[in-house]
């Protein structure tokens, strides 16, 4: 158990969780997601949590 950097960045927060709700639908295994602010590459990076 633990997070995972999906390695897929979004520019604004809507499209992020969005993308993090479709994780939690069609993965069994993820529990729960969080879209991180990267103040250095100014964008959202997409964390999923794994079982």
């Amino acid at each position: 158990m633990s997070w995972s950097d999906t390695g897929e960045r979004f520019n604004r927060l809507a499209p992020c969780n969005t993308r993090g709700q479709w994780y939690y639908d069609n993965h069994w295994n993820a529990w729960d997601w969080e879209c991180r602010w990267n103040s250095a590459n100014r964008n959202y990076q997409l964390w999923v949590w794994y079982l």
